[in-house]
């Protein structure tokens, strides 16, 4: 053992006996100080119970009413693309999970996002995405967004899922993977069985392995799905949008609790 190791050994050793004689002295004190001021802690520990618990009833108020004060609506542009694109928001109250779908003559498209990541996006490169693609070399997926793409086919109820990375820019969306499905509720049941299935399905190899013409194939795929730079836009916007709103919420449980 080296001289350094051992060093530190037997520090840590007087440390550990040196807090636990510490340990003994102190309760020691503590017991006789609790002895002859018993009644005294019993009638002020409530007080500084309940203090604390108004304490911080009030500041959740306050930050409640300076949330609420704010405009809460649905934005309009977000309205539009909605509208524009044929997409529907899919209500995840509590989640932080974002969901939309699209229904056509024979798919259903199923995206699935997470807020949390969105709002944690650098909103300068989010808001300047030339410059932020020239800082990719530096930070490669600083400013991209995954989705789970997932396109149902009516006809038989199979599916196809694809995790995509999605970037500001035309021409910027990034296949991590592709999975098959027999049945489409294998790709969108949430439960942890389905879950722990899902990681251990066979994704095909990886996509940058497959052949250019087939890359270049399922790229385009998505792309007249909709996968493209502006649905990053409405995937930013509704992220913090939905992230803003589950943050009302959380605080109107938690005041609800505290408040007297």
């Amino acid at each position: 053992m080296s001289s350094f190791r051992l060093t530190n050994r037997v520090l840590a050793t007087i440390a550990r006996t040196s807090i636990r004689s510490s340990s003994v002295k102190v309760a020691s004190q503590l017991s006789l100080r609790f002895a002859t001021s018993a009644t005294r802690a019993f009638s002020t520990a409530p007080i500084r119970f309940n203090a604390q618990s108004n304490e911080l009833a009030t500041i959740l108020t306050n930050e409640l009413n300076h949330e609420k004060s704010a405009d809460l609506s649905f934005p309009e542009d977000l309205t539009a693309f909605l509208n524009q694109n044929k997409f529907e928001v899919v209500e995840t109250a509590g989640s932080a999970l974002g969901k939309i779908i699209k229904k056509t003559d024979s798919e259903i498209i199923h995206i699935y996002f997470d807020v949390n990541q969105v709002v944690n996006l650098n909103p300068e490169q989010a808001l300047e995405a030339e410059e932020a693609m020239e800082l990719a070399e530096e930070e490669p997926e600083s400013n991209f967004i995954n989705l789970n793409v997932i396109l149902e086919k009516t006809a038989d109820n199979s599916a196809v899922a694809f995790d995509v990375l999605l970037g500001p820019e035309d021409a910027s969306a990034y296949i991590e993977n592709v999975t098959a499905y027999e049945n489409v509720t294998e790709a969108l049941s949430e439960s942890a069985e389905s879950n722990h299935k899902r990681e251990l399905n066979y994704n095909g190899p990886e996509f940058t392995n497959l052949d250019e013409a087939l890359q270049t194939s399922f790229e385009g795929l998505l792309e007249s799905r909709g996968i493209n730079a502006e649905l990053y836009d409405f995937v930013f916007g509704y992220g913090i949008y939905k992230e803003n709103k589950e943050y009302v919420a959380w605080l109107e449980k938690l005041n609800k609790f505290f408040k007297n």
